[in-house]
C-alpha cells in the first residue's frame, strides 16, 4: 500500500473517531457557529486578501473533538475561497522582533470558552507586532452561558481596556444552541467621554449561516459631531514653528499661528469636536523608538496611556507605525546645510581661463589663416615691402595687432590688407569684451561662498552638529557607493557631532566659528524671524540648496486612540481649507517679506537709474553758476578798463 493511501486512511478514521464521540446537540452548535462565521466573515471582512488572525482558545478541553470540528469548518471554507490571508494564534506569547516587517492584521476571529479566558487571549495579541486595535474583531464562544448578557458586558469591559471599538459578539442562546445572540455595544452614549461597556444591545440572531434581522454588526461608535467638553491630554515640547510657547493653553481658534501650528491645529479640533485640551510639558528633548521595542520621553507616557498624543513636529517612524497611531502628514518638512557665511573674492581670472575652449580654437585658425594668406598674397605682389614676404616678421606683426598693439609698418598690397583688416576688426571687438569683463569686474567685485556644498564642508573641516533625533534619515541611507552628497556616509558618521541645543549652534554658526549645522528648514527660518539678535545678523549664516532629506510632520496617538479617525477626517478638512498654509505664512512672512526687499535693494543697486547720475547734474549745475559769476566778474572789469583808457 503506497503511503498516500495509508495517510488518508488514517485521517478518515481519526474524523470518524472525533465525530462519533460528539453529542448531537454540539455538533449543530459548532456547525450553526461555523456558519455564521463564514457568512459574517465573507460579508463584514474585505475580501482584498487582507490579513485576518484567528486566535485559538487559550483553555484547553479535555475533548478536542468539539473544537476540531469547528476549526475544520471554517478554516477549510475561508481558505478555499483564497480571498484572505491567515494568521492562526494558538494562545503563546510572541517575541517582538522590530527588524521584521509584520503585516498590520485587519480582521479577527477570537474564540473563547470560559468566562475570564478573553482578558487574557487578548493580552496574547496586543503584545504581537501584528496588533491593531482598530481593527473588525468577531468574538465567538461554542460555550453554553447561563447569562450571555453578563458574559458580553464582561468581553466590552475588555474591550475598552485594550482600546477596541468595532467589535461583534457571537454567544449561543441558551434556549436554543443552535441559535447565536449577536451582540454590539455603544461605549460612548450620550456623547459621553466612552467607558460605557456596559451600555450592550442584541442587534441579530444567526442559526446556520441565516440571520433574523440583517442589520450590520459593525458600526461607527462615534456617529455624533461632538462631545460633551471630555479630555484630551497633550504633551509637548517647544519646536518652533510647530510649538513656539513652552506654556500652550486651550482656547478657541482665533486663526493665528500664536502657540504654533499644531498647538492652533489640536486647538480647532478640540473646539469642533467639543473637547477641552489639557497640555503638559514633556520637557527638552524627544522621546524615542528602538529596534528592542523599548521607548522614551514623552513615547514612553503614550505606550502607557498616559496621554493621548504628543506635540513638536514629530515624523513617523517605522517603531512608532508599530506601537502608535499616526496621522497622516499635513506638513512637510527638509533637513538643510548651514554654514557661517564667509564670501571669497573671485578676483580677477586669467586670460586662458575667461575664452572658452572653443574660442581659443576659433582664435587660433583666425590668426594662422590670416597670416598664411597675408604672407602668400604679399610674396606675389611686387609692391608690397620686403619685410612682409617674410614669415616670421608676417606673424610678429599680425600677433601685435591680435593683442591691441600698434604694428609699425602695415602691408600695402590689396590681398594682404584684406586679411590683416580682417584680423583688426577681431582684434578690437575681442579686446572690446575683455575691457567691458574687467569693467565690471573691478567696479563690481565677484564673490562666492566658500561652503559651497556638503564636500566643502568636509574637505574645509568644519565641526558637522546634529540634531540627533535626525540620525535615523542618515542611518537608512543605502546607495551603492555608500556616499551622501558625494562624502563617503562613513565619514559622515565618524564627524557626527550632536547638537543639544539648536538656538545656541544657530548663535555659534552667526558668531563665525567653524561649524555647519544640519537642521529642519522650518526651524531655521523661524529663529531667523523671532530673534531679534539672528534677525539682525542672518546674512552672517548661509544655508546651502541642497535638501539632505525631506520627510513628512505627523502627529503621533497612543495605539488605540478611539477618536484616531475621526482626528484623521478633521486634519485633512483644515488641511484642505489652506489654514497649515496660512499658520505657516503667519509664522514666517517677515522672512519671507525681507527676502523681497532684499531682492528690491539689489534690483536698485545692479541698475544705473538717474538717481544715481544726479551727483553729476549737480556738479555741472554749480559749475555753470561759477562760470557764470565768473563772465560777470569780466565783464565788470572789462567795462572798467574800458573807461580808464578813454
Amino acid at each position: 500500500m503506497s503511503p498516500l493511501l495509508v495517510l488518508a486512511s488514517f485521517v478518515a478514521v481519526t474524523t470518524s473517531n472525533y465525530l462519533l464521540n460528539i453529542r448531537r446537540d454540539q455538533i449543530d452548535t459548532r456547525v450553526s457557529l461555523s456558519r455564521c462565521i463564514i457568512e459574517a466573515t465573507k460579508t463584514y471582512f474585505s475580501s482584498d486578501f487582507e490579513t485576518i488572525t484567528f486566535s485559538l482558545p487559550i483553555v484547553e478541553q479535555e475533548q478536542s473533538s468539539t473544537s476540531f470540528v469547528m476549526n475544520h469548518f471554517v478554516l477549510g471554507e475561508l481558505q478555499r475561497s483564497n480571498q484572505w490571508l491567515f494568521i492562526i494564534k494558538n494562545g503563546r506569547h510572541p517575541a517582538r522582533d522590530f527588524k521584521a516587517y509584520p503585516t498590520i492584521t485587519k480582521n479577527y476571529i477570537i474564540q473563547i470558552r470560559q468566562r475570564g479566558e478573553f482578558a487574557g487571549n487578548l493580552k496574547r495579541l496586543k503584545a504581537s507586532l501584528t496588533w491593531n486595535p482598530h481593527a473588525k474583531f468577531l468574538i465567538v464562544s461554542p460555550t453554553v452561558f447561563d447569562k450571555p448578557d453578563s458574559v458580553a458586558i464582561e468581553i466590552t469591559e475588555v474591550l475598552w481596556k485594550y482600546h477596541v471599538l468595532d467589535a461583534a459578539i457571537l454567544l449561543v442562546e441558551p434556549t436554543n444552541t443552535s441559535t447565536f445572540l449577536v451582540y454590539s455595544w455603544e461605549p460612548y452614549s450620550d456623547k459621553g467621554c466612552g467607558g460605557d461597556y456596559s451600555n450592550i444591545f442584541l442587534i441579530d440572531r444567526c442559526s446556520f449561516g441565516v440571520v433574523e434581522e440583517n442589520s450590520s454588526w459593525f458600526n461607527d461608535k462615534i456617529t455624533f459631531s461632538g462631545f460633551n467638553n471630555c479630555s484630551l491630554k497633550a504633551s509637548f515640547i517647544v519646536w518652533p514653528p510647530f510649538v513656539t510657547t513652552e506654556s500652550p493653553i486651550f482656547r478657541k481658534s482665533d486663526f493665528e499661528a500664536t502657540q504654533g501650528i499644531e498647538v492652533n491645529l489640536i486647538n480647532m479640533i478640540a473646539e469642533n469636536l467639543n473637547l477641552f485640551v489639557e497640555y503638559t510639558s514633556g520637557g527638552t528633548a524627544w522621546g524615542a523608538v528602538f529596534l528592542n521595542g523599548t521607548v522614551t520621553g514623552d513615547f514612553k507616557l503614550l505606550a502607557e496611556d498616559a496621554i493621548d498624543i504628543v506635540l513638536g513636529g514629530y515624523t513617523n517612524t517605522f517603531g512608532c507605525s508599530l506601537l502608535f497611531d499616526c496621522s497622516n502628514s499635513y506638513i512637510q518638512e527638509v533637513l538643510v546645510w548651514c554654514t557661517p557665511h564667509e564670501p571669497v573674492l573671485l578676483g580677477l581670472l586669467p586670460m586662458i581661463k575667461i575664452l572658452s575652449k572653443e574660442v581659443w580654437i576659433g582664435l587660433s585658425l583666425l590668426y594662422f589663416i590670416a597670416t598664411y594668406f597675408a604672407w602668400t598674397l604679399a610674396k606675389q605682389s611686387n609692391k608690397e615691402i620686403s619685410s612682409y614676404k617674410q614669415l616670421e616678421n608676417v606673424a610678429i606683426r599680425n600677433f601685435l595687432i591680435l593683442i591691441g598693439l600698434t604694428a609699425d609698418v602695415l602691408p600695402r598690397s590689396k590681398g594682404a590688407r584684406f586679411f590683416t583688416g580682417v584680423l583688426m576688426l577681431f582684434s578690437l571687438h575681442l579686446n572690446m569684451l575683455y575691457t567691458s569683463y574687467l569693467t565690471s569686474t573691478l567696479s563690481s567685485p565677484i564673490f562666492k561662498e566658500k561652503y559651497k556644498n556638503l564636500e566643502s564642508i568636509y574637505e574645509f573641516g568644519l565641526n558637522t552638529y546634529f540634531v540627533p533625533e535626525y540620525k535615523n534619515f542618515f542611518n537608512q541611507i543605502s546607495s551603492d557607493s555608500g556616499h551622501i552628497e558625494g562624502v563617503p556616509l562613513s565619514e559622515v558618521m565618524d564627524n557626527w557631532r550632536n547638537c543639544g541645543n539648536v538656538t545656541e549652534c544657530v548663535e555659534e554658526i552667526i558668531e563665525g566659528k567653524p561649524n555647519a549645522l544640519c537642521l529642519p528648514l522650518l526651524y531655521k527660518e523661524y529663529l531667523l524671524v523671532h530673534i531679534a539678535d539672528f534677525h539682525k545678523n542672518k546674512y552672517k549664516i548661509n544655508c546651502l540648496k541642497e535638501k539632505v532629506a525631506n520627510f513628512p510632520v505627523n502627529l503621533i496617538m497612543r495605539k488605540g486612540f478611539p477618536l484616531y479617525a475621526v482626528f484623521q477626517k478633521t486634519i485633512d478638512r483644515i488641511n484642505n481649507a489652506g489654514f497649515i498654509s496660512k499658520w505657516e505664512k503667519d509664522l514666517l512672512y517677515e522672512k519671507r517679506q525681507s527676502i523681497q526687499y532684499e531682492k528690491e535693494i539689489r534690483k536698485e543697486t545692479s541698475t544705473i537709474r538717474f538717481v544715481n547720475l544726479r551727483v553729476i547734474f549737480d556738479c555741472l549745475f554749480f559749475a555753470e553758476i561759477f562760470c557764470f559769476l565768473v563772465f560777470i566778474g569780466e565783464l565788470v572789469v572789462f567795462k572798467r578798463r574800458e573807461k580808464q583808457r578813454n
